[in-house]
């Protein structure tokens, strides 16, 4: 069993919209210092986690939006169709990593599908931080993790990365409000 912990640091900004309204965010890191059982991760047979490209992840968009509707918090700019076009534009070498989690335990197919991450994540020797892939123009960063099952997805998440990027010693989410689900469950 190899020790790892996760530790979260959240750096608040405020921001004041166009309507004088102040937008609390957080822009959240994940350092991966939290015990990881390796053999236990390998073995679950319900739950799946998949890195696809962004051609890839055209075939789930039907499953994609029904994790919309079951959403712990919504975020506009993980919409299917917008995602995709701005993943079909991003930059050589920065193109993003679709991570869907899918826990097989659930009968219905368009209801399985318990986490999607959009990532950037480098490869040895190309830094030691992953993020939460975002466009200049996208003002959000939270995932899209359903909200029954938001623990169950974020657990596999990490240990995936810890399995498949082990050279990795944490992940950055910006643009998480600090007010949303998602930032009180990793807090």
């Amino acid at each position: 069993m190899d020790l790892i912990m996760l530790k979260i640091t959240l750096r608040d900004s405020y921001e004041t919209s166009d309507h004088g309204t102040q937008n609390h965010t957080s822009n959240v890191s994940l350092s991966f210092l939290r015990e990881f059982n390796k053999q236990k991760a390998t073995k679950t047979k319900t739950i799946t986690v998949e890195s696809l490209n962004w051609q890839q992840a055209q075939a789930h968009t039907g499953r994609w939006s029904n994790l919309i509707s079951r959403s712990l918090d919504a975020n506009p700019f993980l919409n299917p169709a917008f995602l995709l076009s701005a993943a079909h534009h991003a930059d050589q070498g920065h193109e993003p990593k679709f991570i869907f989690i899918t826990d097989h335990s659930i009968k219905n197919s368009d209801q399985n599908l318990i986490g999607l991450f959009v990532l950037d994540l480098p490869t040895p020797g190309k830094g030691t931080i992953g993020r939460f892939w975002q466009r200049s123009y996208t003002a959000l960063g939270t995932p899209l993790l359903d909200r029954t099952r938001a623990n169950l997805a974020l657990d596999h998440l990490f240990d995936w990365i810890k399995i498949h990027y082990y050279h990795l010693t944490g992940l950055q989410i910006p643009m998480l409000p600090a007010e949303s689900q998602t930032a009180l469950l990793l807090d």
